[in-house]
């Protein structure tokens, strides 16, 4: 359950697992939320978790042991797709955006590497990537009441689900599904816009 100001939401799902979507859907739920919180890698208690309630996307997929310690009583989201839908996204990534969206920088080089052993893609290792996070994860949270696994693709309420699991009213829109191109594009600059104007407020 949701406690206003008194616990974190973290989306962990693997990237192309509709992080973006649970952003926005987190967003509508009137919670102030940051997608892709590189700023967490080095520092898991950087300033912007004081600023932030619910995060999502990488390096999550890679932090969340250390954030349910760090963060006692946390909400843990697992999105995830079926493995060949996903391998399919992932290599429509790889191919056609990673030099719009910096994949050959850090930290997204380190992310990519420790999710997947490689920085291009890779159909087999991109599969073992998946699997084990997912077997990892699954096993992490075992039993535990502040998880919930959820895939879009397939969810026909997602809503409701995700409320549920909050303890938050539905909205009365339809969910984020993010599977226009053009407006994820338009998303990442907004992103990267919100991104600039936090670090400049820092200098």
């Amino acid at each position: 359950m949701y406690k206003n100001g008194e616990n974190k939401i973290f989306c962990i799902g693997l990237p192309r697992t509709g992080t973006t979507s649970i952003h926005l859907a987190f967003q509508y739920l009137g919670l102030k939320s940051i997608h892709f919180p590189k700023q967490l890698w080095e520092d898991i208690q950087h300033p912007i978790m004081s600023e932030f309630t619910a995060f999502s996307d990488t390096p999550l997929s890679l932090l969340y042991p250390k954030l349910d310690k760090a963060f006692p009583g946390s909400l843990f989201v697992l999105s995830t797709r079926e493995l060949n839908s996903w391998l399919k996204s992932c290599e429509w990534m790889f191919r056609y955006k990673a030099n719009a969206w910096a994949f050959n920088q850090e930290p997204t080089k380190t992310f990519h590497r420790a999710l997947f052993g490689t920085t291009t893609f890779d159909k087999e290792m991109f599969t073992k990537g998946y699997n084990e996070f997912h077997n990892e994860a699954r096993s992490y949270f075992q039993n535990n009441a502040n998880f919930l696994e959820l895939n879009l693709p397939d969810e026909k309420k997602p809503w409701e689900k995700l409320c549920g699991f909050l303890q938050m009213e539905e909205p009365a829109i339809a969910f984020p599904h993010h599977k226009d191109h053009r407006f994820e594009l338009v998303d990442r600059i907004a992103v990267w816009l919100e991104d600039k104007k936090y670090n400049n407020s820092l200098s």
